[in-house]
């Protein structure tokens, strides 16, 4: 089955749990601020329509960083394979062989891509072509620069077993340097996001010591103040998204 995974579809229960954790958080974010459970449970509805959109990038985020570590490894099997003689076609039916010993079933996605593409080739398809569409549903660099280099060679009749070692030696290099940049940005997502969810905190904080204090706030102008506050928040987390989202 061919697979886009820039395109990810969510499954039914995916979409619900989504949808649930979601609306909770807004509700309880709502409620820090307004103090009013039916104000957080109707404010909060619009992320019914939000929720699946966030669950779905968040998930062909992951699936691509999964993929991108995954390919890094069929790397290192087609290089070991290249470096031991064997013809760049065949590496891949070993390769596919070596990874099952780390990814042990199709649910893998290096896995299903592997079967497809040893598949093609028993049907004598050229390698080229099944690497190009591996490369188009990917949507990742490093597999269509490794397509290309495969190409490319095939084409000119170059020195294809040290061309082809060169190539995966510097991608591998290069998906370890993207994975490292992912992890850096994730940290800093994380310290945004504690950073987010302070003022809610400390707003319930408030509320459940200084009563009294805070009455005043849920008043008149009061509601419009905080209102105003929450749409700062919402610009702040938008720009921190921006900020912080770098494609690999």
């Amino acid at each position: 089955m061919r697979i886009y995974y820039n395109d990810l579809t969510l499954s039914k229960l995916e979409t619900i749990f989504a949808i649930l954790k979601w609306y909770l958080i807004f509700v309880v974010a709502l409620y820090a601020l307004y103090q009013s459970i039916l104000v957080a449970l109707v404010l909060a509805l619009p992320s019914i329509y939000i929720a699946p959109k966030l669950q779905k990038r968040k998930k062909i985020s992951t699936e691509a960083s999964r993929l991108r570590l995954q390919f890094k490894d069929l790397l290192s099997s087609i290089n070991s394979s290249l470096s031991a003689g064997r013809a760049l076609e065949n590496c891949f039916r070993i390769a596919k062989q070596d990874l099952l010993l780390i990814y042990p079933s199709s649910q893998f996605a290096i896995i299903r891509e592997l079967d497809m593409i040893c598949s093609r080739l028993d049907n004598g398809e050229p390698l080229e072509q099944s690497l190009f569409d591996f490369a188009a549903r990917s949507a990742i660099p490093e597999i269509n620069q490794f397509a290309d280099s495969v190409h490319t060679c095939k084409r000119s009749g170059g020195d294809l077993i040290s061309v082809m070692r060169k190539s995966s030696a510097l991608l591998s290099e290069q998906i370890e340097i993207n994975n490292e940049i992912s992890i850096i940005v994730a940290q800093k997502k994380l310290e945004a996001r504690i950073m987010m969810v302070a003022p809610f905190l400390f707003m319930q904080f408030m509320n459940s010591v200084a009563s009294d204090y805070m009455g005043n706030l849920y008043s008149g102008v009061g509601y419009l103040l905080i209102t105003i506050v929450l749409l700062f928040l919402c610009g702040c987390f938008y720009l921190i998204n921006k900020i912080t989202k770098i494609s690999l």
